[in-house]
């Protein structure tokens, strides 16, 4: 068994199998932060 919270990743869910538009947002928000502090100096 795995568990998820140990994991390095996010993991959403819901019942319809589809990607809610708060989630995605969330993401977003998130992989461009990362973006930002990765590229910051160049």
């Amino acid at each position: 068994n795995i568990n998820i919270q140990n994991l390095p990743i996010k993991y959403y869910n819901n019942t319809k199998a589809w990607m809610l538009a708060v989630h995605f947002q969330n993401w977003l928000k998130d992989f461009d932060a990362q973006m930002a502090k990765k590229y910051k100096n160049q």
